[in-house]
């Protein structure tokens, strides 16, 4: 329009503007120089945005024509939202194509983006409280309990940007509870009857609002709870039982003699009572062939010093 007025433009000539601006234009300027750019298309209705976005794959990023500082732009995600966006955007910028090019979230976005729906939300707080319900059950802090505590970490990403129910929310992690504390109580009763029962009425109410494409379907919710009976019923309480017991070896080493399989500087191999430990010297370099005694225990290692006149050869 300014140039047909012959309106003069200072510094930059209204085509030039029309190629940097109008989506279309600029698309295929980018294609004559041979100029390598993301994945784009451009549209005038939402139906052929829809068709353009499903070809790239979501997430993308759309941006209208003849706008200044990144104004209108967004990143999109599904169908319902790019329609919304389309019908917006022919009132900021009308007349003129929308811009939809392939948007790289990067890896951790990636992660974020994946995570924050229903599904893996509720997969994800199954296996990260089951890993540090698993670590009470252990001395120290292992593998479980680092992945568990990260999976959790996601799981809590995913409920601060997805709609829960609290009640729901709130029945699964006190049904969890309830099978953890049985598990250390050695009971296997009541407790666990509530706590699996109410860890399935969690289950059920706490996507229950979702939209029914993405709520949680009753073969996960069924499939979930097996493995939490199996989980909580059985394998903890091995596990539990399992450390009992070398508890309460470890505690009957305390006092024994063996002998240094190796040097102990400050670690390295103790035989006692018929077994090979590691053992930990809290009193200098220990050499080979050395009577100890046993002083206690950290974990799986034993705290031993020499005997007096302790050399056995």
């Amino acid at each position: 329009a300014l140039e047909a007025a012959r309106v003069p433009v200072v510094g930059t000539s209204p085509e030039a503007i029309h190629l940097a601006e109008d989506r279309g234009a600029f698309a295929r300027v980018l294609e004559r120089a041979g100029l390598t750019a993301p994945r784009h298309g451009t549209a005038t209705t939402e139906a052929e945005a829809v068709s353009i976005a499903r070809e790239i794959g979501y997430p993308v990023l759309v941006r209208p024509s003849y706008v200044l500082g990144g104004r209108g732009m967004e990143i999109v995600y599904d169908d319902a939202t790019l329609r919304s966006y389309v019908a917006r955007a022919t009132v900021v910028s009308p007349g003129h194509p929308v811009l939809i090019r392939f948007h790289d979230l990067g890896i951790w976005r990636r992660i974020l983006h994946a995570v924050s729906a229903p599904v893996p939300i509720y997969v994800l707080l199954v296996l990260g409280l089951a890993g540090i319900a698993f670590e009470l059950t252990q001395s120290g802090i292992g593998f479980a309990g680092i992945a568990g505590a990260l999976a959790l970490v996601l799981a809590g990403y995913g409920l601060a940007v997805v709609p829960f129910n609290a009640l729901g929310l709130a029945l699964f992690l006190g049904g969890v509870v309830l099978l953890t504390l049985d598990v250390q109580l050695r009971r296997l009763g009541v407790l666990s009857a509530l706590g699996l029962a109410a860890f399935v009425a969690g289950s059920i109410l706490v996507f229950h609002d979702a939209a029914p494409a993405i709520r949680l379907s009753p073969w996960l919710i069924g499939g979930a709870t097996v493995a939490a009976a199996l989980f909580w019923g059985f394998g903890l309480t091995v596990a539990v039982k399992s450390r009992e017991r070398i508890v309460a070896t470890q505690v009957g080493l305390i006092g024994l003699s063996g002998e240094t399989r190796g040097m102990l500087d400050p670690e390295g191999p103790v035989y006692v009572k018929g077994t090979l430990w590691r053992g930990k010297s809290g009193n200098g370099p220990i050499p080979p062939g050395t009577r100890i005694r046993v002083r206690g225990v950290d974990g799986l290692t034993l705290r031993v010093e020499p005997e007096e006149g302790g050399s056995s050869n």
